[in-house]
């Protein structure tokens, strides 16, 4: 597998940024520019999801502009990875929900509160020790399928969440 193989992941990703820009436009002429305060925290968590791994699977291919090729790459690209997801999957959304008033915090979901936390959690530390014990593409690639499935999921629940 090489650094290029991974930006078809770009692409489907920049590809929900995108899709879901045209249905948050939608969402706003319908319901007038009064966006809820948990549908602004679904669609910040969405994006932040998917802009992570989209810049994720940008990652191996800039190193491999850099001249690191072979297990040096990948161990890189892994490590670089587990940051952006702990920063932009687990810190961001940590911060996000501390920002939302206690009544709107409430209607959050626990179910996707384990999603975030615990599997990218997991995965981040999976990242980690596949970077120092045995570096490959295979884990690089699981961890931002995961990303992606994950914004999948926050934009299903936006688009299909009822609105008053």
């Amino acid at each position: 597998m090489t650094p290029g193989d991974i930006t078809v992941l770009t692409d489907f990703a920049v590809a929900l940024i995108g899709f879901s820009g045209i249905v948050i436009a939608i969402i706003i002429a319908v319901h007038g520019k009064d966006f809820a305060p948990l549908d602004h925290f679904r669609t910040f968590s969405m994006l932040m999801v998917a802009f992570g791994a989209a810049f994720g699977s940008l990652i191996p291919l800039v190193l491999g502009a850099f001249g690191i090729v072979g297990n040096d790459l990948w161990r890189l690209s892994s490590i670089f990875l587990a940051v952006v997801i702990i920063l932009a999957s687990m810190v961001g959304q940590t911060f996000a929900a501390s920002k939302l008033e206690a009544s709107v915090r409430k209607q959050l979901s626990l179910w996707v509160w384990v999603l975030f936390v615990g599997g990218n959690g997991a995965l981040s530390v999976w990242l980690l020790l596949s970077a120092f014990l045995a570096p490959s593409p295979g884990v690089f690639v699981i961890a931002l399928i995961w990303q992606l499935i994950l914004a999948s999921i926050l934009f299903v629940r936006l688009v299909l969440t009822p609105r008053k």
